[in-house]
């Protein structure tokens, strides 16, 4: 019976992280909507992801289409960071977030904040639409792992992040338009 026990408060603490989870999702697909710019998108979206992952810092590079590189765009929880960082891509290296996330620890590695963290470090591009946005890194400087669902909770949320860019293209092409 206490192995029983046992087992049921495990499942009843997953069930309780799920559910979490969820509203987390709910929350973000929620709010962002009515946000305008991608910064506090972005901010809530951070503070949202940090009260279910072991989260401590992001960092948004934002996709230049002329010079082809990934242009360090926005920190979060590392403001001190150089903003200078760059990373130089084709798109179909963008696309795959394994080449991604390897050729963003080889940048990041050069900035001492972050040295130590590199296993923590995941980075996956912003894709929406068939158009490269950016790439978005996330970390913690306690060395923790995200897991592959949590990798792939994030995968989701960053899609999120991806129709906010959609929406906010699109906005901008009716505005010329106009």
């Amino acid at each position: 019976q206490a192995a029983m026990a046992i087992d049921d408060a495990e499942q009843f603490s997953q069930n309780l992280e799920k559910i979490r989870e969820l509203e987390v999702l709910y929350d973000i697909s929620k709010q962002v909507s009515s946000m305008e710019r991608f910064e506090e998108v972005c901010r809530f979206v951070f503070q949202k992801v940090k009260t279910i992952m072991p989260v401590e810092f992001a960092l948004w590079y934002e996709w230049s289409e002329k010079s082809n590189q990934l242009v360090l765009s926005l920190c979060l929880g590392c403001e001190d960071v150089k903003r200078n960082l760059t990373a130089s891509f084709t798109k179909e290296e963008i696309s795959d977030p394994v080449k991604v996330n390897l050729e963003l620890k080889k940048v990041l590695k050069t900035e001492k904040e972050f040295l130590r963290y590199m296993d923590s470090v995941v980075s996956l591009p912003i894709i929406a639409e068939k158009s490269i946005h950016g790439v978005l890194s996330v970390g913690n400087r306690r060395k923790m792992r995200l897991s592959g669902e949590q990798i792939r909770l994030l995968s989701i949320i960053i899609s999120q992040l991806a129709s906010v860019f959609e929406r906010q293209k699109s906005l901008l092409n009716v505005t010329r338009l106009v």
